[in-house]
């Protein structure tokens, strides 16, 4: 059995250590890595006595403990769990693997990435679906931002992409037209759909590249696209 297999059987043995280790796996989870101090509050004398066996000196008393990395090392140097991974030892006492936020962070930037690229598969051919390839292709702030996305966000905003009044040289009432394809009449009033439809109307209907965050006047995008705010509003009067 190697000597992290041993440590963590050891520390699992003791319920005791429980409140050690699930500041270390905070702290690793966290950082990836410990180093720094540790406090351990509201210690009780089990705890006391289990630190006390494991490293040495006496924290009788102690409900708050303080650790540093360096006391924790030499402390263990000095016992058979010398030189063991902290890393392997916590995923094995805690049995999953454990990653800093870091490397949470790329893992989930990879899997956003990949539904990403399946949505734009699906799509393939539809208008909503040439405006996926091409911020897929550019790579810029937009494309992170719509990985970033729900996929029933983005589901959403491909609906009202693809079936806007003008591919069909109509108009519709804003309200009217996202209640009959989204389903809820407020759906564009705001909100990550109505500001991904913006956008990509930007792309359709401008010259703009799709990363470019120019202002353009938002009632005039959706005009050209066939949805009117009222038949008031949709125009100043003066």
């Amino acid at each position: 059995m190697k000597a992290e297999q041993k440590f963590a059987a050891y520390l699992k043995n003791k319920p005791a250590f429980m409140s050690l280790l699930e500041a270390l796996k905070t702290r690793w989870n966290h950082s990836g890595t410990w180093r720094g101090k540790l406090v351990l509050h509201e210690c009780d004398p089990s705890l006391q006595e289990a630190l006390a066996e494991l490293l040495g000196g006496s924290f009788w008393g102690q409900s708050t403990i303080t650790l540093t990395y360096g006391q924790w090392k030499k402390a263990l140097s000095r016992t058979r769990f010398d030189g063991c991974d902290l890393q392997e030892v916590l995923s094995l006492v805690f049995d999953e693997p454990l990653e800093g936020q870091n490397i949470q962070k790329q893992k989930r930037r990879v899997q956003e990435q990949a539904r990403f690229g399946e949505m734009t598969r699906q799509l393939a051919g539809t208008p909503a679906g040439r405006w996926l390839e091409e911020i897929r292709q550019v790579r810029g702030s937009l494309y992170t931002r719509c990985c970033a996305e729900s996929e029933a966000v983005l589901r959403q905003w491909a609906e009202a992409m693809n079936q806007l009044p003008m591919r069909t040289q109509e108009v519709s009432l804003i309200a009217v037209y996202a209640a009959r394809v989204l389903h809820d009449p407020h759906a564009l009033d705001t909100g990550p759909v109505r500001r991904l439809l913006i956008q990509s109307l930007r792309w359709e209907l401008t010259d703009d590249s799709p990363d470019e965050e120019k202002v353009w006047e938002e009632s005039e995008l959706l005009e050209q696209a066939g949805l009117l705010r009222d038949q008031v509003s949709n125009r100043c009067l003066v």
